[in-house]
């Protein structure tokens, strides 16, 4: 046995066809080497291991175990153990389309055929309506990390032990180019009492000659937050990914005022619906809403004109039947320190060609970033949009949402098939990113993606929407999105979205607070359906924002 020791105190320890991952004396997990990359066509058993060879290095110390097997000529386990974790991944030497990598899972006569472990369960690390304790799951359950309000996630499971004192990260390392995957997946057995994982590739990678895969990466922390962080270190340090702009213009600090709550309360109480909010993105209602902001001595330094300004969409054409002047609009909001950014509904084809969509089956399903004339198209649309030159808008970023409204089917088919899963999402938030920064440098590009592959093209994290008729303490289940976001991009501002305007208290809690949590939002400046702000209420609010702003100048 060969023993090494991580920075966290946990030790490797090399067997002859496994390793394990322990602190203080307790084996959290037994890795065999052995893992399946299959194909549609056969099945992929090992043939023996050969002997692991040892070599150290000045960053890292590296072994390999070679053998053939049943689907590849050659496959190479590789097992690199840097001070900050280990990564695990395989090379493979033959011909076809993988369907998924099980990592830990074959059919070959090791010591041990499946992981073992002693942990208790592990978190998920989505946003969906609940807080860190309602995230968590026994290991006797599988787990699936995919999109959900958090649209992409880090691909990273935080296992705890029994009393939740030590906890072990177990993610997806994954370098530029190698995202061609939306899911990863902790697989529990129950007959065997142990577990693999899964990364399912749905066919969309070919292999033709020399292949190397994704790797697993793995190391402790004291906490889940604690184990993100360490995931998405080890990403950046390691050159697997790049971390964003570290220089941030004032005014992305906000506050900000988005004005999708107020369209929505005026559908309510108009139509006794919010189905109709659309309606309200006029330039005449958010000129009201802006007189509004100034009669309450509200300061943002960003107004959100939300959905939908646009008449298509897919094509980003502003409605010139509800904005009459946009760049009249966004020049006096200039002039009172305010930026204007967009609402922009991502991955929308509504009024683009049918050869700029990717199709399903030769029919039409979204647009597709692949394409260099849906490129060509975002280019020259966001130039209008944001530059200052006359006959353009001169807004100044975009919100990007529903970007989890792609589901990454095998039979989708874009211009670019050597893409797929998290890779096309790339695509599509660089595509923004690049054309937006191309025209205005601080152009600013909102999301709510927390993966660390994205760092460098988002400039603002969304903790994403709140159930308006969920009784609960938002504030803990908005702490947990955004403590998955700081760990996950350290470097990247969090926009801590709206409050529930259904309950006054609990509305009033979040807007008082958020700041707490990153940079405050609000949705609505008028009174909502379900009750009335007092003077009292937005002098509260007022103090709020100013003691943030002043704080904010000071950096």
């Amino acid at each position: 046995m060969k023993m090494f020791t991580l920075k966290s105190g946990a030790k490797i320890n090399i067997y002859c066809d496994y390793f394990t991952v322990e602190n203080n004396g307790a084996v959290y997990f037994s890795f065999p080497v052995n893992t399946a990359v299959s194909s549609s066509e056969k099945k992929d058993i090992d043939e023996s291991l050969s002997e692991p060879i040892i070599e150290a290095f000045d960053t890292h110390t590296q072994i390999i175990w070679y053998t053939k097997s049943s689907l590849w000529q050659e496959k190479a386990y590789i097992l690199k153990i840097y001070p900050d974790g280990f990564c695990y991944n395989l090379k493979i030497k033959g011909e076809g389309k993988i369907e998924d990598i099980n990592f830990f899972k074959g059919g070959n006569k090791n010591s041990l055929q499946r992981a073992k472990f002693t942990t208790a369960g592990f978190a998920i690390p989505e946003a969906f309506m609940t807080n860190f304790e309602g995230m968590i799951r026994p290991m006797t359950v599988n787990g699936n990390i995919s999109y959900g309000y958090f649209q992409v996630p880090s691909f990273v499971y935080p296992f705890f032990t029994e009393d939740k004192e030590t906890f072990i990260g177990i993610g997806i390392a994954a370098g530029e180019g190698q995202y061609k995957f939306n899911r990863f997946r902790y697989m529990y057995l129950e007959e065997e009492n142990s577990c693999y994982f899964k990364l399912p590739l749905d066919g969309r990678t070919e292999v033709n000659g020399e292949w190397e895969s994704q790797g697993i990466w793995c190391d402790i922390g004291d906490g889940y937050k604690d184990v993100i962080f360490k995931y998405s270190s080890f990403l950046y340090n390691h050159n697997y990914c790049k971390k964003g702009n570290k220089e941030k213009p004032c005014w992305w600090y906000g506050p900000i005022y988005c004005g999708w709550g107020d369209q929505q309360e005026a559908s309510q109480r108009r139509y006794a619906t919010t189905e109709n909010a659309q309606e309200f993105a006029t330039q005449e209602f958010y000129e009201k809403l802006s007189d509004h902001l100034d009669e309450l001595n509200l300061k943002p330094t960003m107004i959100i004109i939300d959905d939908k300004w646009q008449k298509n969409h897919g094509s980003l054409e502003v409605d010139e039947s509800k904005w009459y002047d946009l760049r009249k609009f966004t020049d006096e909001q200039h002039k009172k320190g305010r930026r204007v950014i967009l609402w922009v509904r991502a991955w929308s084809n509504e009024g683009i060609d049918l050869d700029e969509c990717m199709t399903i089956e030769r029919i039409a399903y979204a647009a597709d970033p692949t394409n260099p004339k849906y490129q060509k198209r975002i280019y020259e649309t966001v130039r209008k949009l944001l530059s200052s030159d006359e006959g353009c808008y001169n807004c100044d970023g975009f919100k990007l949402d529903f970007i989890n409204n792609v589901f990454m089917h095998p039979m989708v088919r874009f211009y670019d098939n050597n893409l797929y899963g998290v890779e096309v999402f790339k695509k599509l938030i660089s595509l923004y990113h690049d054309a937006a920064k191309k025209v205005k440098p601080d152009a600013l590009i909102n999301n709510s993606i927390v993966n660390p592959y994205f760092s460098e093209v988002t400039d603002h994290i969304r903790l994403n929407d709140y159930n308006r008729r969920l009784v609960s303490d938002e504030f803990s289940v908005m702490k947990y999105r955004a403590d998955i976001a700081a760990a996950s991009q350290p470097d990247t501002l969090i926009d801590t979205d709206s409050a529930s305007y259904v309950y006054k208290d609990e509305a009033m809690d979040y807007i008082l607070n958020n700041y707490k949590l990153g940079v405050p939002d609000i949705y609505v400046v008028t009174d909502p359906c379900s009750f009335s702000f007092t003077d009292d209420d937005w002098n509260k609010i007022r103090k709020v924002w100013e003691n943030y702003s002043e704080n904010i100048n000071k950096i």
